[in-house]
């Protein structure tokens, strides 16, 4: 045989090997995770991921595993992991994931880049939040009787304290609508002692307020429905990863959101189905998708989101107020979440009265300087490349992690409450999405600085083909977040310039070929 032809023969045979590698699949229940047997999956499953090559497939069965021990961080944990990818089984009965404590992650994917998780359902073993009946009610709002339903978790009390600690509020719903009621929004629970047993059944939820409330504060009845509204965890977290995929995945019994995202490169999100087990009320904190100050992305498309408590789909990122300038290119920052401020991040400074752009420039580096409570703020020291024209209260935002190129197309989306889509990212587009059912808007594109300090405006963003029908239906909307599609600002009673000039920062969006059917308020 010819030396090149030999060279080519061989060069084929090794890449054809090296290729066949980077795909191979492994059955878990090589490393003991057996399907449906009552035993922890947990170990098996992480020691499957670390002793892997980069490249492999983990193959599950049919039927249900349980992940029942965890560590701080969650339970399921890619951390620092490279081309590592879970799939359920394709065919008959499916793939189930099931996590036990509902306080911790279900799976967290950290550093982790080109990893994907396909043909699985998702759950925690216990719901995240408690719903019922209330049976009776205190003349004066100080606290109300309240039944569990069958099958919902009940709060544990022990020497009359809730040990179910992160519960914090209730939340009152009509019994034939299933809305949640004006007057019934998120009664806060007291701190201490919130709940208190009456009988083997019957639990007492004793309220904040030490005063009486009135009845638009306190529109509660004996027969209306309730839900406790819980800070628990999210099933999938994402935290400064890259090109993750999740794929024909079902999301039940989620806590705080299905998936939360933050500081990730790429994500793609496909064929998801996000919908509450059984009869769940509308429980005002679990979001359907949540993604935070990612560097580009994310794709979401052809998936379904049903009664999701808050945003169906949110994008998102944070103001920065300024809180002093200590020199032309050293200014303190602070922020209400805890944030990343890297070498050569991208700050675009705005005044803080009128939003304009002040300038851009690029850290040097930044200090974290602890939280200030007396101002709920998480503050920084940043050096800045040049020198910036911004004084104390302009704000600024990370022009780097404004979710460039996100595209979301071709979702359901199915009575939720808040937004059906709300997007604080650019450069963009929002096409073909079917969004029926809202208390607020149907797609809202603009910053809120009130209450949520969240960035941005929004520019170069395509909104089209889109069908919305009976959206701002709460009870107690926000008018300037409750149109068919909405671009607006949520901005402090103090911030002057005009709403509409503020509004106007929003920039270089395209409406059109959007269908619209009873929306409540503006279409």
């Amino acid at each position: 045989m010819p030396y090149r032809v030999l060279l080519s023969v061989t060069l084929g045979l090794i890449l054809f090997a090296a290729g066949t590698a980077r795909s191979q699949s492994y059955l878990v229940s090589h490393f003991g995770a057996i399907a449906d047997d009552g035993v922890d999956d947990t170990k098996a499953v992480v020691r499957a991921l670390a002793t892997l090559p980069e490249g492999s497939t983990l193959q599950f069965a049919s039927g249900r595993y349980d992940f029942r021990s965890h560590d701080s961080r969650g339970h399921l944990n890619f951390i620092d992991m490279r081309h590592r990818h879970l799939r359920g089984a394709t065919t008959g009965a499916r793939t189930v994931f099931s996590f036990y404590d509902r306080t911790r992650p279900g799976v967290l994917m950290q550093r982790a880049a080109d990893c994907s998780i396909e043909h699985v359902d998702l759950e925690y073993t216990q719901r995240p939040f408690t719903q019922g009946t209330i049976v009776a009610t205190s003349s004066a709002g100080l606290f109300v009787d309240v039944q569990i339903a069958e099958g919902y978790p009940v709060p544990e009390v022990s020497r009359d304290t809730l040990l179910w600690s992160r519960a914090e509020s209730l939340i009152a719903y009509e019994p034939l609508t299933r809305q949640i009621k004006t007057g019934g929004e998120q009664i806060r629970l007291r701190a201490t002692n919130p709940v208190t047993r009456v009988s083997s059944t019957v639990l007492r939820m004793h309220f904040a307020n030490a005063t009486p409330l009135g009845p638009t504060e306190f529109n509660v009845q004996s027969g209306d429905l309730f839900a406790l509204k819980c800070n628990l965890a999210t099933i999938i977290v994402l935290r400064d990863s890259s090109q993750v995929v999740l794929r024909q995945l079902t999301i039940t019994n989620s806590g705080s959101a299905a998936v939360a995202s933050t500081y990730d490169d790429g994500a793609v999100m496909e064929f998801l189905d996000v919908v509450p087990a059984g009869d769940a009320l509308l429980s005002v904190n679990r979001c359907g998708l949540h993604f935070k100050e990612s560097r580009s992305g994310p794709i979401v498309r052809d998936s379904r989101f049903e009664r999701t408590g808050d945003d169906a789909i949110a994008i998102a990122s944070s103001w920065l107020e300024v809180l002093a300038v200590l020199a032309p290119r050293t200014v303190i920052l602070g922020t209400k979440n805890n944030y990343v401020i890297e070498p050569r991040s991208h700050l675009r400074f705005q005044d803080g009265t009128n939003f304009s752009v002040l300038d851009e420039c690029q850290t040097s580096g930044s200090t974290y300087l602890g939280y200030d409570p007396t101002i709920q703020r998480h503050r920084y020291q940043v050096e800045l490349s040049f020198p910036t024209s911004a004084v104390a209260g302009d704000l600024a935002v990370r022009s780097d992690l404004l979710a460039v190129g996100f595209c979301i197309e071709r979702n359901v989306i199915r009575d939720h409450r808040a937004r059906g889509i709300l997007v604080k990212g650019s450069h963009g587009q929002i096409l073909d999405n079917d969004i029926d059912g809202s208390t607020l808007g149907g797609i809202v594109l603009g910053p809120e600085i009130d209450v949520f300090l969240e960035a941005s405006f929004v520019e170069d963003v395509v909104i089209a083909r889109n069908r919305i029908a009976n959206v701002g239906l709460g009870r107690r909307p926000h008018i300037s977040q409750s149109g068919a599609i909405v671009v607006t600002v949520r901005t402090p009673p103090s911030s002057g310039g005009g709403i509409d000039a503020v509004t106007r920062q929003n920039r270089r969006i395209v409406i059109q070929e959007n269908t619209v059917r009873h929306s409540a308020y503006c279409g």
